[in-house]
């Protein structure tokens, strides 16, 4: 008995394990008291979990009652409770649901306290698990433990979708109970989610599914649920969700849960008939009508699997647009309208292709076809957004035909009130606006009702300060339409859109009081384009002449221009409307006259008019003199010009009244062109013809007068300012040595940014002619290739042949077909976006296995974002994803390929374009695309920095992204960690640190204390938004245009350079060091462990310089691993002089370094620049000096592999590297053991370069000269007898070095190294003994024996 009664002695840990059923008892109950006061952190706890497991599954059912209430306890109280969670709850599930009902309660209690503890994942997995077990209890348990659940934590804690498929197959089961619970599971989830339960369920027995539609309906009257029990990471926020659940109950609000949601997706593609994309081009329209009807019953599902549609969406367009039988054409509609609506935003890549196609097939006039394509087109638009698709559509506005006109218009309005105000900004808005000008002039009623509604809609969404400023000319009559437009379209007006009617701009401020003749006749207005782009022309004047040149007129009319009323008034004009054009109101000619004679007599009047010149001058120096005394809100600016415009005026044939008097003299031309090379620099290039300006340099550069030439150099130089490097392509005909004084003048502005206007119509916030938006407002800066040339249509050119032949099974004829595209963009150098099928055709050779196809194919989809320039956005969705998949190539010359591609089409396109959708967190989530993460990753961060704002759209796909850049931040590789890490600063400035955080939820303790680390210390670096657009509130000073020839002459060499040296300021501030403890020793053990790759190698591999670069990552800044790890070998000089400034500055970090650093100087021993050579022995060395002076003894780690690398150069044809390598190997032997380091060179003997092998042979005699014959390793005979194998080498040098490392072993020990060198031929041996013979030294001591 007392033997029975031993286990009461025993600590409650061990009670809980005993064998007895009392022990475990009475050790539960002691649980139960000690884990209801242990605070939830306390180490006590953690003994137990191990245990909690056996809890639940005690073989006593008794016993495991208490087991159960034990296992709550702990769970309720203790902080590492959620990692016994799967255990748990499987082994509650197997072991407690098929038993006593007190059982099964605790076990589901039990359970929800797992989800409680925010284990609501691992919870639902195991008891879908459960409803597989073949017993019903079990099964039925577990649909009460997910009712439950579901009724109490509601649905965005337990996810309805995952249950849907096993939910539905149990309405089936052969057990009543089962089935009943099912229905009751099914019935909570209509209160939860609402209708959208009843797509799933739509195949489901008649019977059951009248019986489900009862329940609901009994529960559609009990209102909305609420959750009534919260997880633990939402204690915080639980009052606000419990005020925001009865907002919603008082106002009836109702969360939608979208059916589409829930809907599991199909797999269609496989599906296809096998002949389909064959029959589907048929001759007989009843074979391609039978194809699209199976195609239209596959893709008429709710919801498709995300695939590769791009062949079967070219065949249905091709249908859309050429087929004539209308019919099919109808069919082939319904098809891409279904497609849109199963795949939604992944039919995005395909959403142009498909609107460009249909719009265009408007054209028909059958009531059928026009509405299913209405149907498809705003079908497709929910796929996309609008500034994907906006010049598409402007396109189509303008098109020839009314009735594509008409429904393009109509589209556009569904589209438009879709939009968001934020999207619908005024860049925007400024694209739409002309053609739906011209539109609501059309003389077709249907087309000009569609431009109204338009015009009605973008007044409603984006508001009337947005829309005004571009309207502002139109006549009541029409405000008064688009007013009407904008009440009868749906939806919600924007907050600042005015609900009266929208006004004409204010009128400009009252002018100074006139005489009652100066009633104005009519309006100029100025700076204003006509629809077209050309400017209004000025109405001139009766009985006034205007003319061109330079003289005392010209003096008169500068002083009042910059000083006079008529500017005053202008100004007033701008600042009182914004946006509106400049107005002033031109006067009579008696008006003129009456101010006029307010600032002269008339006897100085008539002087001016006379036909003296004696006279003209007396009178026009009285005006001068007269205009620079008076204050400039007094000079009648307008009527003193109409004077002296009057007849001789600016045509003065007077030198003195005006200079010059012919405009085919040589200095008027040059005069001339430079004055507009500085008003470019002054005034900017807005409302600038930049086409006609280059034109007419074109033709100076014929003129034979060298000044002229000059001055039309400098004025390329101005344009080069403003257009870039494009500007060299406009001038491709010219002869060749023109040429290069262009390119000069192109060169001196490189990398400069366009100047701010310093001279303007200022506004009324004091800026020039800069206008202050938003982010999302602003427009693009600069000049577009639109601007100055016309674009060439190469479509006819993409012909259905060259299509075929690019997807050729033969890669010569690929290759043909590539180089036949190169052809064409050669030829048309800047082409329009209609390229036919070239886009998916180049996608597909995307993929291709010939690495010198794909790269051409990238070098062609570069020179094609070029050519197309903006243009190119419309065909961003189809190939960016494929571009991004490249990235993941082994070749280091196919992904640089790539990055470039992506850099050219970023240049044209918004970066908010690559971040929509779920395209980048796609690529990223793929683990064994390291390349791809390294790069991507690298390219995302370098470019996001330059944004200041995203876009909503854009900010979503960033968001969706959080798990996976998370995952990467633990990632295998060394790289991916280290620009997942160097990314989040990045992202966490556009999606903020919260919603990092919130990214973390779903990690596991471990992973989510280190990344929450990881954030806080990405949170200290997040960097500073780039500066907004320059807006000077004062006029910067003047700066003149390249080679001008007046105005302060040239620009100095310290001016043209100053962009450049702002960029060299702007280093990395980054500690070259970053301080890792234990780093060097963890790298070992990993080598040693396997976890990395030794580094062993005859020629560098990829995956080794990649796990290097990671490792150095970790290591250094990561301005020293871009030079380390540049293709340029500059950069690694660069690195190296950068190395060796910190070995003065910072030894001890290079030494904690030193294995990886060792490494990565190996690499350069490969490089095929002798400089770069040469300086990493002249570093080494440096090195060796300094691990010397401290001391410091190198390990086999780092000695391994680095030492079988430096051996290698002592084979070198170049004296002076063979030099340095004897030095480093001498240096060597004073931080490493001489015997180990006889090893390594004797292995260098057995090379294949001879000069490699005399070398070794060499030292290895130096060695035993220096240390003895104790250095011989891993014997003395086993040692000699290899040297001797050299005796009998074909070069003389080796077997000269060989005789005299045997010969320096016989100095030291004798004649018993004859014995040791075993038999050799008689040949061998007589010029052995020839040798040391010669030498007779025997008996020498080393120098420096090794102890």
């Amino acid at each position: 008995m007392a033997d029975d009664d031993e286990w009461k002695k025993l600590p409650t840990e061990q009670k809980v394990q005993h064998k007895s059923w009392k022990a475990r008892s009475e050790g539960y109950k002691e649980c139960l008291k000690k884990f209801g006061t242990l605070d939830e952190k306390n180490p006590e706890f953690s003994k137990y979990l191990g245990h909690v497991k056996k809890f639940v599954v005690d073989s006593n059912e008794l016993v495991r009652v208490q087991g159960l209430e034990v296992t709550l306890v702990f769970v309720q109280n203790a902080a590492v409770a959620g990692k016994t969670s799967g255990e748990v709850v499987s082994g509650i599930i197997s072991k407690c649901f098929n038993s006593k009902p007190r059982l099964r309660e605790l076990g589901i209690q039990v359970c929800l306290m797992y989800v409680e503890i925010d284990r609501n994942e691992q919870v639902m997995e195991e008891a879908l698990k459960g409803l597989e077990n073949k017993q019903p209890k079990v099964v039925h348990a577990c649909l009460d433990l997910i009712t439950t659940a579901l009724s109490e934590f509601g649905s965005k804690v337990i996810a309805v979708k995952p249950l849907l498929k096993p939910c539905i197959k149990l309405l089936d089961h052969r057990d009543k109970n089962v089935r009943e619970a099912t229905k009751s599971l099914f019935v909570t989830m209509y209160r939860w989610i609402g209708p959208a339960i009843k797509a799933p369920l739509q195949g489901i027995n008649a019977v059951m599914l009248k019986e489900l539609e009862d329940g609901w309906e009994r529960v559609a009257s009990e209102g909305s649920p609420h959750q009534t029990r919260f997880m633990r990471s939402q204690q915080d926020l639980r009052e606000k969700m419990e005020a925001k659940q009865e907002a919603q109950a008082a106002s009836g609000e109702e969360v939608e849960v979208d059916p589409y949601d829930l809907t599991e997706p199909v797999e269609i593609l496989s599906k296809l008939p096998k002949k389909f994309f064959e029959d589907i081009e048929a001759k007989k329209w009843q074979d391609r009508r039978m194809m699209l009807e199976e195609c239209e019953k596959l893709v008429s599902v709710p919801k498709l699997v995300p695939d590769d549609y791009g062949d079967l969406v070219k065949a249905l367009k091709k249908v859309l647009s050429k087929d004539t039988n209308i019919l099919l054409v109808v069919i082939a509609i319904k098809c891409i309208s279904a497609m849109a609506l199963g795949l939604r935003k992944k039919f995005q890549p395909y959403s142009h292709v498909c609107i460009d196609g249909m719009l265009e097939r408007f054209k028909e006039k059958k009531a059928n076809v026009v509405a299913a394509l209405q149907e498809a087109t705003d079908s497709v638009y929910a796929t996309t957004n609008l500034p994907a698709i906006i010049e598409t559509c402007v396109e189509y506005l303008g098109h020839k035909n009314p009735a594509i006109r008409a429904q393009t218009g109509l589209f556009m309005a569904r589209a438009l009130a879709k939009t968001k105000a934020a999207v619908l900004n005024k860049a925007t808005i400024k694209i739409l606006v002309p053609p739906l000008l011209k539109n609501i002039e059309h003389s077709t009623p249907d087309v000009r009702d569609a431009a109204f509604l338009c015009f009605g809609t973008i007044l409603k969404v984006a508001g009337e300060g947005k829309l005004m400023p571009f309207i502002a000319d139109l006549d009541k009559l029409k405000m008064d339409k688009i007013t009407e437009s904008a009440e009868k379209v749906a939806g919600k007006p924007a907050a600042s859109a005015a609900p009266s009617k929208p006004t004409a701009p204010a009128p400009a401020k009252s002018e100074p009081a006139r005489p009652k003749s100066a009633a104005p006749t009519k309006s100029v207005k100025s700076g204003r384009a006509e629809k077209g782009g050309q400017r209004r022309k000025e109405t001139k004047a009766s009985s006034f002449q205007v003319s061109n040149s330079k003289g005392s007129c010209n003096k008169c009319i500068e002083l009042f221009i910059t000083r006079g009323q008529g500017l005053t008034d202008l100004q007033a004009t701008v600042s009182s409307t914004s946006s509106a054009p400049a107005v002033e109101q031109e006067l009579g000619e008696a008006a003129a006259e009456d101010l006029v004679a307010t600032v002269i007599s008339e006897e100085e009047k008539n002087q001016i008019l006379n036909n003296n010149w004696k006279e003209r001058l007396a009178g026009l120096q009285a005006l001068f003199g007269k205009i620079k005394g008076m204050p400039p809100s007094s000079i009648p600016c307008q009527a003193l010009v109409k004077l002296l415009i009057i007849k001789p005026g600016l045509k003065d044939n007077n030198f003195n009244c005006l200079n010059e008097n012919k405009f085919k003299n040589p200095k008027i031309q040059s005069e001339s062109i430079s004055w507009v090379a500085t008003s470019i620099v002054q005034f900017g290039m807005a409302g600038l013809n930049a086409k006609l300006v280059i034109e007419k340099a074109k033709v100076a550069f014929t003129a034979t007068n060298p000044a002229v030439r000059a001055a039309a150099l400098s004025l390329v130089g101005s344009l080069a300012l403003f257009i870039g490097e494009k500007l060299r392509m406009l001038f491709e005909n010219e002869k060749p040595a023109l040429l290069q004084q262009i390119d000069a003048e192109i060169e001196k502005v490189k990398g400069q940014s366009p100047p701010a206007p310093t001279r303007g119509i200022k506004k009324k916030n004091g800026s020039l002619d800069v206008e202050e938006q938003s982010d999302e407002d602003a427009e693009e800066p600069g000049l577009s290739m639109d601007d100055l040339v016309t674009r060439v249509d190469i479509s006819e050119k993409i012909t259905d042949a060259l299509i075929t032949q690019m997807a050729d099974k033969n890669w010569k004829e690929r290759k043909e077909a590539l180089n036949s595209v190169i052809e064409i963009l050669n030829e048309a150098k800047v082409i329009t976006a209609n390229i036919g099928d070239l886009t998916t055709s180049l996608k597909a050779r995307l993929s291709d296995s010939n690495k010198i196809l794909l790269t051409t194919t990238l070098n062609i989809l570069t020179q094609l974002a070029s050519a197309m320039g903006p243009h190119c956005a419309k065909h961003l969705q189809i190939l960016s994803a494929s571009m991004i998949n490249v990235l993941a190539d082994s070749k280091v010359f196919v992904r640089q390929a790539a990055l470039k591609c992506m850099n050219a089409w970023l240049e044209n396109t918004k970066m908010a374009a690559w971040l929509e959708g779920d395209m980048i967190s796609s690529a990223l989530s793929v683990q064994k695309n390291i390349f791809l993460r390294i790069e991507l990753l690298s390219w995302l961060a370098e470019k996001l920095v330059d944004v200041r704002k995203l876009p909503p759209s854009a900010k979503e796909g960033l968001e969706m992204c959080i798990p996976v850049i998370l995952g990467c931040c633990e990632d295998r590789s060394g790289e991916v960690r280290a620009k997942a890490q160097g990314f989040l600063p990045v992202i966490m400035r556009h999606i903020s640190y919260d919603k990092m955080v919130r990214g973390t939820s779903k990690l596991t303790p471990t992973s989510k204390t280190a990344i929450l680390t990881l954030l806080d210390k990405a949170r200290e670096q997040i960097p500073a938004p780039p500066p907004a657009a320059a807006k000077p509130s004062k006029p910067a000073p003047s700066v003149a245009p390249p080679g001008a020839s007046c105005g302060g002459g040239r620009r100095t060499a310290s001016e043209t350079d100053s962009s450049s040296e702002r960029e060299k300021g702007a280093q990395d501030t980054t500690p070259m060091f970053i301080a890792l403890p234990n780093g060097k020793e963890q790298r070992m053990k990993d080598e040693a462990k396997l976890k990395t790759i030794k580094w062993h190698f005859n020629v560098p591999r990829d995956e080794l310089i990649v796990q290097l670069q990671g490792q150095l990552s970790t290591c250094v800044s990561p301005s020293l691993i871009t030079e380390m790890f540049h293709m340029d070998f500059q950069h690694h000089l660069k690195a190296i002089v950068m190395l060796n400034q910190a070995l003065e500055t910072n030894f001890d970090s290079t030494v904690q370094c030193l294995d990886i650093l060792l490494r990565w100087l190996t690499l350069r021993f490969y490089d095929k620049n002798t400089t770069v050579h040469i300086k990493t022995l002249e570093y080494i060395k440096s090195l060796f000096d300094k691990l010397i002076q401290s001391n410091y003894r190198m390990t086999e780690y780092e000695v391994s592999a680095f030492l079988p690398h430096l051996i290698i150069k002592i084979g070198e044809s170049k004296d002076n590297i063979r030099k340095a390598v004897h030095g480093i190997i001498k240096q060597l032997t004073l931080v490493y053991p001489a015997s180990k380091l006889f090893l390594y060179i004797m292995d260098g003997t057995k090379s294949k370069n001879s000069r490699q092998r005399s070398e070794c042979l060499d030292e290895v005699a130096l060695l035993i000269e220096t240390y003895g014959v104790n250095v011989c390793q891993p014997s003395l005979p086993k040692a000699l007898k290899e040297v001797a194998t050299n005796i009998g080498d074909r070069d003389k040098s080796v077997r000269s070095s060989a005789l005299n490392a045997i010969v320096a072993a016989y100095n030291v020990c004798g004649d018993v190294v004859f014995k040791h060198v075993g038999r050799l031929n008689e040949k061998d041996m007589s010029m052995l003994e020839e040798r040391v013979k010669r030498s007779g030294k025997f008996g020498e001591a080393p120098t420096n024996p090794e102890p």
